[in-house]
């Protein structure tokens, strides 16, 4: 699909690729394209090209603009493929203050047979995984990375996740491992963005970006939050709990490593949660190699042994035609 316009054609246009299915190409030539354009394109893979001048006729500078704008298009639909895999589709989280976990859990991942897709959770990142969980394109889930929950209470850096964020999995029946990824801290754009009744606490400077801590009372919210959203799930659903630290400052030595504030997280989530949901501490580090093999190792149980119950025989993680993401 390929649209041009100004502010409204170009809502026009992007409402309806934004309800294309991922793949398809999406471009939109906009005079607002130098803007921030994030909810014009959502969480789909849309191209959006600044027409640098207004459209109104043409002329040598309108010429070339579209001349480029159907190049791009047509070269993306020579190459455009369905999304397909030989393996099962694992969706992980990663973020910039706590991405070594993911990073870890992908080659023991190929190992067991299955492909990784990593979602950044940077607040749309997570909405997108959330929408493509709701389409059933992965056997399982591993949100090691959740920061974004700790963001959405000031309205920081991710906070933009809406009210699915971490729910889908569980309501599909999507087997996930959860951990608490990132949520040792608040992130915002810049300090200035920091709520004055927060600056006196620990920060950390990630680059413009601010960190700052988390307190007791926030992650005694953001508990409640978890075991609201993974309430009554209709698959297998695990929490795997590092108590030396969630992200790369909550290390001992970090700016923000406070484990006694960390505790009330974890305390919280042991008193609500519903039965169906299994709680695992680990005494390691959320960056840990450890870490990240008892979280594989864990989904990849809870995959197979759903696929046994789904099916009434032994699932094999590593045949495309008995593929728990496939099954429907």
């Amino acid at each position: 699909m390929l649209a041009i316009g100004g502010g409204t054609g170009t809502a026009i246009g992007t409402a309806i690729m934004r309800s294309l299915p991922l793949g398809i190409p999406k471009v939109m030539v906009s005079t607002v394209a130098s803007r921030d354009v994030s909810h014009y394109v959502g969480t789909r893979d849309i191209t959006m090209f600044h027409s640098v001048v207004d459209l109104v006729g043409l002329n040598p500078i309108t010429r070339v603009i579209l001349d480029n704008a159907a190049g791009a298009v047509v070269g993306m639909a020579e190459v455009a493929a369905e999304i397909k895999s030989t393996q099962p589709l694992v969706a992980a989280t990663s973020f910039g203050i706590s991405p070594i976990s993911a990073e870890l859990a992908r080659p023991l991942l190929e190992e067991k047979g299955y492909e990784m897709v990593t979602f950044h959770a940077n607040g749309m990142g997570g909405r997108a995984l959330e929408e493509l969980i709701d389409q059933r394109l992965f056997a399982g889930v591993l949100d090691l990375v959740t920061h974004e929950l700790a963001d959405q209470l000031y309205d920081g850096y991710c906070g933009n996740i809406g009210t699915d964020r971490l729910a889908t999995a569980a309501k599909r029946g999507v087997p996930i491992v959860v951990a608490p990824g990132g949520l040792d801290c608040i992130v915002f754009n810049s300090i200035e963005d920091v709520p004055d009744k927060l600056k006196s606490r620990q920060l950390h400077l990630h680059d413009i970006r601010v960190a700052v801590r988390t307190s007791r009372e926030e992650l005694e919210r953001i508990a409640t939050t978890m075991a609201q959203r993974l309430a009554n799930p209709n698959g297998p659903v695990g929490i795997l709990i590092p108590l030396r630290g969630w992200s790369e400052v909550d290390k001992e030595g970090g700016d923000l490593f406070e484990p006694g504030i960390d505790y009330f997280l974890v305390d919280t989530l042991k008193r609500l949660l519903p039965p169906e949901v299994s709680l695992k501490e680990v005494d390691c580090h959320i960056s840990d190699p450890k870490f990240a093999q008892l979280a594989v190792e864990w989904l990849d149980e809870m995959i197979c042994s759903h696929w046994t119950q789904l099916n009434g025989i032994a699932g094999s993680r590593t045949d495309p035609e008995k593929a728990y993401y496939d099954r429907e």
